[in-house]
């Protein structure tokens, strides 16, 4: 859990983390159209595809500032670590299972496709619930999940609301494509969805980056007198 202690911390935070983020993310997306990967999105075999998607945002938190107020909190954070990490697996194991029930509701596959719909209930916690565990942690990201209303203000909860919304937006803007006639192999469950719920991702960090990006460099000319 990284801990921020002010605004202009929270905006070069989520600042970093947004375009670590449409990086890597972009050159998934190129990977898997380039080499028509994107026809296994759904099967074990995308689970290197996730894999990415969870040591990118691990690497994130890694080399990214911790700044906490005191050796006091540090010591703290270290006593409860362990407990925190079971809270998070609970979290994202209660999230996908969450997906794949809501997966199910809207239309997926019930009696078949097991698989697939788990793999794709799988992506959308890697992309949703885990990078919001990793900034504020379980208890906060669960109060989040529940109530996306709430916690107005906060750039990192704000910016967290947004990459869900958007993620899961995109997920269900892909099923559209579904039930077209079309015929084409990338109409098969949970391709188009989960092809969507990956640009989602990437469009809501890119939104970040262009709204907050500006008003660093504002403040940071505005120190200098330029």
């Amino acid at each position: 859990m990284t801990m921020i202690t002010s605004d202009a911390s929270c905006r070069r935070f989520v600042t970093r983390h947004s375009i670590c983020t449409s990086i890597y993310t972009s050159i998934i997306i190129f990977i898997l159209l380039y080499t028509h990967k994107i026809y296994e999105i759904g099967k074990r075999s995308c689970l290197p595809l996730l894999a990415i998607f969870v040591i990118g945002e691990c690497l994130k938190i890694v080399f990214g500032p911790f700044e906490t107020t005191s050796k006091e909190k540090q010591s703290k954070i270290k006593k409860i670590n362990f407990r925190n990490k079971l809270k998070v697996a609970v979290v994202l194991w209660t999230s996908t299972v969450i997906y794949y029930c809501l997966a199910v509701l809207f239309g997926a596959p019930f009696l078949s496709s097991h698989e697939e719909t788990f793999m794709f209930a799988l992506l959308l916690t890697v992309l949703t619930t885990l990078p919001s565990c990793l900034a504020v942690g379980a208890d906060l990201t669960t109060a989040i999940m529940i109530d996306l209303t709430s916690f107005e203000g906060d750039i990192i909860t704000e910016t967290i609301k947004q990459n869900i919304c958007l993620t899961l937006f995109g997920a269900w803007l892909g099923a559209i494509v579904i039930p077209l006639d079309w015929d084409r192999p990338w109409q098969s469950w949970p391709i188009p969805c989960s092809f969507g719920g990956i640009i989602g991702y990437m469009c809501s960090n890119l939104l970040n980056i262009v709204g907050i990006l500006p008003k660093v460099f504002k403040k940071k000319t505005a120190r200098y007198n330029l």
